[in-house]
């Protein structure tokens, strides 16, 4: 595999992660928009006290495709086929 295909496996798998990730993370404000509360500044989180239970379960559910999907990438990813 030459460099320019390498660099074109590796852009693919770039943007079907960011286009995942992204998905994901939209979703999940659109479900419950306090569900990165606890990412924020802790000014941030006093201002808008606590997060919800719907923003709790929100989260855990979003933080679920982030390690299969990187998982995904780093074991299947190498086995490109080359003709």
């Amino acid at each position: 595999m030459d460099f320019s295909e390498l660099t074109g496996v590796s852009l693919g798998y770039a943007l079907l992660l960011v286009a995942l990730f992204t998905t994901v993370i939209i979703g999940s404000l659109h479900i419950a928009r306090d569900a990165l509360l606890s990412d924020y500044p802790p000014a941030i989180q006093e201002r808008y006290g606590e997060q919800s239970a719907r923003g709790r379960r929100t989260a855990a559910a979003a933080g679920l495709p982030r390690p299969a999907a990187l998982h995904g990438a780093a074991r299947y990813g190498g086995h490109a086929r080359v003709p």
